[in-house]
């Protein structure tokens, strides 16, 4: 198939039943014109959790923070291997992860076609090609890797910028980081050992 008509068939495709989806429409206004309740889902998955585990109450927060850490890591390797690297809807249909069904998998590239949706991702890639000392912490939130730090000292005080850049920019795994991170490690660490705050080392 040439290229004309694999523009044509996804010009077609793309006729969807999101006639609703408007330039510069956000994402609560998204979920509510398809009527997607996001409460209403936490809800249901922590019901679910619990005939499965015996959950206290005061785990809510931490087990709903690891289902979301899952969920946009799925998502993200759902999206890479098939929908990034396909150029046409019907690629990408042809090639979809057989244990999402058809008609799902087709609301999600609609969705991922949409223009604001397009525009919020080409603009993370954007502000992800400006990091210039990436974090390794993967899916897990600063949030979590601050209250580890808190709770790990003994009067439980907050821990510094540039304890939290520290930790969060080195490899547990002893592998190398890049230069540019390590340069910036050796230099708070410098900074800390001449007599120099945490806070005022990290400026």
């Amino acid at each position: 198939m040439d290229e004309s008509e694999n523009n044509s068939e996804d010009k077609e495709e793309d006729v969807s039943d999101l006639g609703t989806d408007k330039k510069g429409m956000s994402l609560d206004m998204y979920f509510k014109v398809h009527g997607i309740n996001l409460e209403m889902r936490k809800m249901r998955k922590m019901s679910m959790l619990k005939e499965k585990f015996i959950l206290p109450i005061e785990s809510k927060q931490w087990v709903m923070q690891a289902l979301c850490r899952a969920r946009k890591k799925y998502k993200g390797q759902i999206k890479l291997l098939h929908f990034t690297k396909y150029k046409t809807k019907k690629q990408m249909m042809r090639n979809r992860p057989l244990h999402i069904p058809e008609v799902q998998f087709r609301k999600l590239i609609q969705y991922w076609r949409l223009p604001e949706i397009k525009a919020v991702s080409e603009k993370n890639i954007e502000n992800r090609s400006k990091q210039t000392c990436p974090h390794r912490m993967g899916s897990t939130g600063f949030a979590i890797m601050r209250n580890q730090l808190r709770d790990s000292k003994e009067n439980n005080e907050e821990p510094s910028r540039a304890e939290i850049f520290t930790v969060t920019r080195s490899n547990k795994k002893g592998k190398e980081i890049d230069p540019k991170s390590q340069s910036t490690i050796d230099e708070l660490k410098s900074r800390i050992e001449a007599g120099e705050n945490h806070e005022d080392a990290f400026v």
